[in-house]
């Protein structure tokens, strides 16, 4: 079965911007996964078929968890769903340049959780790889209570409408005008 989605996102419909294009995606497809002593990564393949990697788990984050811009010379170019969710002791992240899509769940009730940088280079935050039977996740910071300013940059094109729910303490919101809720 073929399904045919917004690359990088897996919902149906068309956006007309410059950064995202419809094409085919078998969800069959194996995808390998690898890891080191930092992160439990899949290796994927873009529509150009140039391999990039999705962070799957951390396996063993800090305080301040500094996410590669590379591992195994192959770009980090997606955070998975539930990659940090639950992390007790997570209380900033460093991502990297060229950092496309956070997924749903990704840092879902990391409530201890302060500070956050997004990437110039962010296009994507609260996507779901695919549609589970329907079933929709929580958003990608959900519950992160203690994260209190949070500035998305002008790359973000989408983002899901639960990505910060439940982040009781956020003060400070930017975020770009054109902006797809989903």
């Amino acid at each position: 079965t073929w399904l045919l989605h917004i690359s990088p996102s897996p919902y149906p419909f068309i956006i007309k911007h410059d950064k995202i294009s419809v094409m085919a995606h078998n969800p069959e497809d194996a995808a390998q996964t690898e890891r080191n002593p930092d992160f439990e990564f899949q290796i994927l393949t873009d529509k150009a078929g140039q391999p990039y990697l999705a962070i799957l788990k951390a396996l063993n984050p800090s305080s301040l968890t500094v996410v590669p811009a590379q591992i195994n010379n192959l770009p980090v170019r997606e955070i998975a769903e539930r990659a940090f969710a639950d992390n007790r002791r997570l209380a900033e992240v460093i991502l990297p340049e060229g950092l496309q899509i956070i997924r749903a769940e990704a840092f879902y009730n990391c409530r201890n959780l302060q500070k956050i940088n997004f990437p110039a280079t962010l296009l994507e935050i609260g996507t779901q790889r695919s549609l589970r039977a329907g079933r929709k996740l929580s958003g990608a910071f959900e519950n992160c209570v203690n994260l209190s300013a949070v500035d998305i940059p002008h790359s973000v094109v989408i983002m899901a409408k639960n990505t910060f729910r439940g982040c009781v303490n956020l003060r400070s919101f930017q975020f770009p005008r054109h902006i797809i809720g989903i």
